[in-house]
């Protein structure tokens, strides 16, 4: 088997989640609402109200992010979108187990928008990319989230070209 290409993972905020229908997304090219999809309440997180994103945050939130997965992880950012309750990700693959991916981009957050609770909900959706055909869709599926909120399709200065 080929090794893999690119890993693309979405987060969703705490207390949103994305259904089965919604995890298709990508598929089918679809961006995914403004509004978020609630999970069920679980009775020991009942004290803590969903975590949204302020639009104001989002340019912030995603120089948190990228910063820490190049500075702390050595990994190579392809595209990356912060929505107001998701986050979108494709990097070039990696020997990083993807559970310390999300754990780093969660602590960044964490500290630099000094919240003291969880920032991303129960487990994330993750993917795999063995063509390069697939990684640039993916690339460019995830630049058109940032478009749709009025930023540039690569905000960020630590994005970098894909190397294949």
């Amino acid at each position: 088997m080929r090794d893999a290409l690119a890993i693309m993972l979405t987060m969703t905020a705490h207390g949103t989640s994305l259904s089965g229908e919604e995890r298709q997304c990508v598929e089918h090219d679809v961006i995914l609402p403004a509004e978020p999809i609630r999970e069920p309440v679980a009775p020991q997180s009942a004290s803590l109200a969903p975590l949204l994103f302020a639009r104001s945050q989002l340019h912030f939130v995603g120089k948190l992010i990228g910063t820490a997965l190049q500075e702390k992880l050595g990994l190579h950012v392809w595209a990356l979108a912060v929505q107001v309750w998701y986050a979108h990700l494709v990097v070039a693959a990696t020997g990083e187990p993807v559970d310390r991916i999300v754990r780093c981009a969660e602590d960044a957050v964490r500290e630099g928008v000094e919240l003291k609770r969880p920032i991303w909900g129960d487990g994330y959706d993750r993917r795999f990319c063995f063509e390069e055909e697939t990684a640039a869709q993916w690339i460019a599926y995830v630049e058109r989230h940032n478009v749709a909120i009025g930023l540039a399709p690569k905000p960020w200065s630590f994005i970098e070209p894909p190397d294949f």
